[in-house]
Formats: C-alpha cells, structure tokens, sequence
C-alpha cells in the first residue's frame, strides 16, 4: 500500500516536470515569433507606406 502511494506521487512529480517543460517550449517559440514581428505591430494597425521610387502609378506598397 505505501508503494502504491509513492508511485503515485513519483509518476505525479514526473508528469508535472514534463509539463512544466512543455510550456517553456511552448514560450521560448511564441517569444521568438514576436521578436520576428516589426516593433509596435501588435500596437494596433498601422498605416500603409507609399513607395515613391520606381512606382509610376502611385499604387501603395505594403511592407512585407
């Protein structure tokens, strides 16, 4: 009976840590899409930037 209990809380600890660690991964590539992101673009929209070089119709360019 008392091996029963610690299995319990042993494979209970194991599962935690494994969690744990997930959701750091997890972290570590949302962290590193954001710093992909221009700055301010979670900020709200931004306006839209005309390229006047080499653009003879005036079309608006969005920055990729």
């Amino acid at each position: 009976m008392i091996w029963d209990a610690y299995n319990v809380k042993a494979q209970t600890f194991k599962t935690a840590i494994e969690e744990a660690c997930m959701l750091l991964r997890i972290d570590d590539i949302v962290s590193g899409i954001k710093k992909k992101q221009a700055p301010g673009a979670g900020a709200g929209p931004s306006k839209p930037t005309i390229a006047t070089e080499g653009d003879a119709d005036n079309e608006q360019i969005l920055p990729d």
